[in-house]
This record gives C-alpha cells, sequence and structure tokens, in this order.
C-alpha cells in the first residue's frame, strides 16, 4: 500500500502518495536555477537533492498552495487572448515555443487535508512583445468550504526578485449565500512582460 510523501521546493509543496513499491514520479516546475528539492517521509525523514537548470530562470510562476478540498483555480488572461486555468491548462510545448503558459496541478486528492498547489508558469524570456498577464484566483463553494476560514499560501515573483510567499485566509460566502463560485482579482499579482 503506498504512502503520502511531501516534496517542497523552493516554498512550494504538495503531497503525493507512493505506489505500492514506494515509487512516485513528478514533473516539477522549477523556481529557480540552483533548485533544491526536498521529500518529507511519514516518519518526518527528509531526503534531499538539488540541480542545476539553467532554463528556470526564462520563467516566471506564480502558486497557490492549499490542504483539503478547496476548490481553488488559479486564472490567467494573457495578452494574446488566451484563458488559461485548469480547464484549458495548454502545456509546457507552448511555453516552450514562446506563445503562452501553462497550468500544473500537483498534489493528491486521496485522503482528507492533503497539500496541493496549482502553478501557473509563463515564458517571460521566450515572449517577443510587451504586455501584462492579468491574474485571478477563483474558489468553489461546496458543502465543504462554505462559512469556513481557508488557509491558502500563495508564492510568486518578489518585487525586487527572487519568490515571495504569502499566508493568506480566505473567508467563505455562507452555505445558504447562494454563491457558487468566489473571484478574487487582488490575491495574486498581475505579470508584466517587457519586449524581448
Amino acid at each position: 500500500m503506498g504512502v503520502p510523501v511531501t516534496f517542497r521546493h523552493e516554498g512550494l509543496f504538495f503531497t503525493v502518495v507512493t505506489s505500492d513499491i514506494g515509487r512516485v514520479t513528478v514533473n516539477i516546475p522549477v523556481f529557480s536555477r540552483q533548485a533544491v528539492f526536498s521529500v518529507e517521509m511519514p516518519d518526518g525523514s527528509t531526503i534531499s537533492t538539488e540541480a542545476l537548470v539553467q532554463e528556470a530562470n526564462d520563467y516566471d510562476h506564480v502558486a497557490v498552495m492549499w490542504s483539503g478540498d478547496t476548490g481553488l483555480q488559479i486564472h490567467a488572461y494573457e495578452p494574446s487572448g488566451a484563458h488559461v486555468w485548469g480547464y484549458a491548462p495548454q502545456n509546457i510545448s507552448v511555453a516552450i515555443k514562446g506563445r503562452g503558459g501553462y497550468v500544473t496541478r500537483l498534489g493528491s486528492t486521496d485522503f482528507p487535508e492533503a497539500k496541493q498547489a496549482e502553478i501557473y508558469s509563463f515564458p517571460r524570456r521566450k515572449i517577443r512583445k510587451s504586455g501584462v498577464v492579468r491574474l485571478a484566483l477563483s474558489a468553489a463553494v461546496t458543502p465543504y468550504t462554505c462559512g469556513k476560514n481557508r488557509v491558502v499560501k500563495t508564492l510568486q515573483p518578489g518585487v525586487n526578485g527572487g519568490n515571495t510567499l504569502v499566508d493568506l485566509v480566505l473567508n467563505m460566502p455562507a452555505c445558504d449565500s447562494g454563491v457558487r463560485n468566489l473571484v478574487l482579482k487582488n490575491i495574486i499579482r498581475d505579470l508584466k512582460i517587457a519586449q524581448n
């Protein structure tokens, strides 16, 4: 039977369940050129590794992290007119060609309060025109989330370089409010694209 393990990288975190023989494979957007990854085992021990990723500085990443069922999703409105989100995530091949960003969802939903993350990645050094990627966050109002406070973390490029980790509390609407989806437009900063 598989066990839950928690991956961490530059403030990013999420939990996945291993196979019966303890194997797990994940594709993680890299947040820094000298990347450090760690895996926390169920007994509290940690395994770490480092990797030099030359292309990491070509991308901006915005991540949202949470535990349990929150129905959170990042929405990116790109200068091209594309609306990139969980139901239209695009993929890394679009970014490699410099045509836009993509969304990656990480983490298991197989057990309560599992740590999950969603990341929007944008190839800022591959885009040939200036503009702004407008970012918003949506949260589904469900019987599990309504009327509760949900703790969320955001990770995004800092004003002076590096990445900034911010703790937030979402006050979800009451269960009888009639609201089914909460859209938050000022939780994560827009990405400004300078012309290359």
